[in-house]
């Protein structure tokens, strides 16, 4: 929902969701974001996750015939 948008909403969602892996002795978290979305990488790197594996365009075009524009993994881990 774009009126949403730069509110903090989808960080408070987040945060809950980790303070809930962390309430049930989770260790690491994971997520994936299309390369490109900035905004969604910068509010996953803003509250811990670290980048840790890239998929780029050309390896969805080489494997799958895919004009895709690849993706970042992220990792989280609590501690």
């Amino acid at each position: 929902m774009p009126e949403a948008r730069g509110r903090g909403l989808g960080k408070v969602l987040l945060r809950a969701l980790l303070e809930e892996g962390r309430s049930q002795q989770h260790s690491h978290a994971g997520i994936m974001v299309i390369n490109g979305n900035d905004v969604a990488r910068h509010t996953y790197e803003s509250i811990g996750f670290k980048p840790y594996q890239t998929f780029h365009a050309e390896y969805f075009a080489e494997q799958f015939n895919l004009e895709f524009p690849g993706i970042t993994k992220f990792g989280f881990c609590f501690n």
